[in-house]
């Protein structure tokens, strides 16, 4: 194998185990490529001159191989895979010794797709899945399983923290989801070669690895945490980049503040989720948890960051919680929209955004989670015939929006849009 992972052959001291799906056989030898540069990413630990040093470099690693050596292959073949990471040994009775995964992979499809039932199966096992948003840009473009409910799910951005302009953004689909839940370094990114050797890559597959070595990271640190606690640790550290939720979630990874934190908050992220219009007051139910593993008591006082605007409402059980030494405190909270009052947002996606707080009383703690709904008109097109391309454009420009599409093949479109006028180009190719 690769100098940066065990320089011997597999398995060797670095790469312990594995299997690979395709061939059926206990060799998932890396024919593609791809897999070897995410994993030196991940907790590869190289020699001079190069001196390689992957997030977790001191980790083990597992390797499945689910796609050919062109990297295509079935979501049947990769919910394989974490099937298989579950239970290496075929022994149910023998628990994994696998506490992360890492999937820089993904496709078309929606949260409740098999592929992505399995990574939320596999967190309800208590595996983190570090799971890559993307590469097709643009809003509402987060793949599957990046679009689990319980993936830690990561966008792309570079050296200066500029999101890669191919970095995949929200609302998931169906869900209206905030994704991704944080971004990490993936354009360009400096890793192993298959065969020997170094090169730089680009993609949310390179950003993954990084959040899959930092949950390694917290893994040992805190072995006591669950993988919802680990996930909602790396978001709520996470160094905010000023970019909207659906762009960066809560923001870059940030290993260092994630190691100093102890008192985390699930879920990470409020996502109300798509406003029922024909309700004259919609609302949702949820319930934070605060888990406190400080050796002090904390009081937190909850609120909204941004005033509320009319017609929305959100209203906490309590607006002081204790949460003493080594334990863990409840809240839950009403939110609410009056569609009378409130009127469709003009921004793309067409979205209302906003944070829980809640700093502590008595020390400098302070809770910070994002809570997003989506309230939007839904454009209808019928076609007599399924046109070559659909050239939609708002005239208004209140908040710019375009989407090009080609080749369709059924006679109706529907996609959410802000609320404007718009203008509809159709071609037809004769």
């Amino acid at each position: 194998l690769h100098e940066a992972l065990g320089a011997a052959p597999f398995p060797n001291s670095k790469v312990v185990g594995g299997y690979d799906v395709i061939n059926n056989d206990s060799d998932p030898m890396d024919d593609n490529g791809h897999g070897t540069h995410v994993a030196g990413i991940a907790a590869g630990y190289g020699p001079p001159p190069v001196n390689l040093r992957g997030v977790a470099y001191g980790a083990r690693l597992w390797a499945f191989k689910v796609l050919n050596s062109a990297g295509q292959g079935q979501f049947s073949q990769i919910i394989a895979g974490v099937d298989r990471a579950l239970d290496p040994d075929n022994n149910p009775a023998t628990p994994t010794p696998i506490q992360v995964l890492n999937l820089s992979i993904g496709g078309s499809g929606n949260p409740n797709d098999a592929l992505s039932r399995s990574i939320d199966n596999a967190v309800n096992s208590g595996v983190v899945c570090a799971v890559a948003a993307g590469n097709s840009g643009g809003y509402y473009t987060i793949n599957s399983p990046g679009c689990a409910r319980r993936a830690l799910t990561v966008g792309a951005v570079n050296n200066s923290d500029a999101i890669a302009y191919f970095s995949s953004r929200g609302p998931s689909d169906l869900l209206f989801a905030i994704k991704p839940d944080l971004v990490a370094p993936g354009f360009p990114v400096y890793s192993a070669k298959a065969g020997g050797g170094y090169l730089f890559e680009s993609g949310t597959s390179m950003a993954a690895p990084h959040a899959a070595g930092a949950a390694a990271i917290m893994r040992q640190l805190h072995p006591e945490w669950t993988a919802e606690e680990i996930k909602a640790n790396l978001m709520e550290t996470a160094h905010d980049l000023s970019l909207d939720v659906w762009t960066q979630g809560h923001g870059r990874l940030d290993v260092f503040s994630a190691a100093q934190e102890s008192v985390i908050v699930t879920p990470g992220s409020l996502s109300m989720g798509f406003d029922v219009t024909s309700q004259a007051i919609w609302t949702q139910r949820d319930t934070l948890r605060i888990f406190n593993s400080k050796n002090v008591p904390e009081i937190f006082q909850f609120s909204t960051d941004q005033a509320l605007p009319s017609g929305i409402s959100m209203t906490f059980d309590s607006s002081l919680v204790a949460v003493d030494a080594y334990d863990s405190s409840s809240v839950g909270l009403t939110f609410a929209v009056d569609n009378s009052l409130y009127a469709y947002p003009t921004t793309n996606p067409s979205a209302y955004v906003n944070k829980v707080i809640a700093p502590s009383t008595l020390t400098s703690e302070r809770i910070s989670i994002p809570f997003a709904f989506i309230k939007s008109p839904i454009f209808n097109l019928h076609f007599d015939v399924p046109p070559t391309l659909v050239d939609i454009h708002n005239n208004n420009d209140s908040a710019f929006f375009n989407v090009v599409y080609t080749n369709l093949i059924s006679t109706g479109l529907s996609i959410l849009v802000p609320a404007d006028t718009y203008d509809v180009a159709t071609f037809y190719y004769v």
